[in-house]
């Protein structure tokens, strides 16, 4: 289950319904850096870093890049991935991992405000929307979709939040 622990201020951040979706497998490669709440504003530098290499991986399956949360705590520390799905790890560069996440449920949010509100719409998310709808996280890792519509350059344009869900089990 993802925590829900000292996460940031959900102030003024509204929440539509989600669209429910079934994930296939993906596999991914990326830039793993550690995170708080508290130091999202460096993960536009993760980013960058990133990018210089963007061009250097082989085999991409979809040419938009996605962000990856995982392994959040009660503290609000996690790992932040900033990846690209790819067909096969065939070639991978020095200092990128390598990720196979499994096929999951997933609830996908719209976030539409600027990137650095991703936090504060997480937090809106799984401290209010979930609670309040009864559904629950499961473990795994979230993702981050940016819209065809996403400009890097202003940080504007949309991104959806996949967040791995729990259904309801039947008898």
């Amino acid at each position: 289950m993802v925590k829900v622990a000292k996460l940031p201020d959900s102030t003024g951040i509204q929440v539509d319904p989600p669209r429910i979706v079934s994930g296939a497998p993906l596999l991914v490669i990326g830039l793993p850096q550690g995170h708080s709440f508290e130091s999202t504003q460096n993960i536009a530098g993760q980013w960058q870093r990133f990018m210089a290499l963007y061009g250097e991986i082989p085999n991409k399956a979809d040419p938009i890049p996605l962000g990856i949360t995982m392994n959040m705590d009660d503290d609000g520390n996690f790992e932040y991935v900033c990846g690209v799905e790819v067909s096969d790890f065939a070639a991978n560069r020095r200092g990128l991992v390598q990720l196979a996440i499994p096929a999951q449920t997933y609830a996908v949010f719209q976030h539409r405000e600027h990137v650095s509100r991703i936090p504060a719409t997480y937090s809106a998310i799984l401290g209010d929307w979930f609670p309040k709808h009864n559904l629950l996280a499961a473990d795994g890792p979230s993702l981050e979709r940016h819209l065809e519509t996403f400009d890097p350059k202003t940080g504007l344009g949309g991104v959806e939040i996949w967040i791995p869900i729990k259904l309801a089990e039947t008898e």
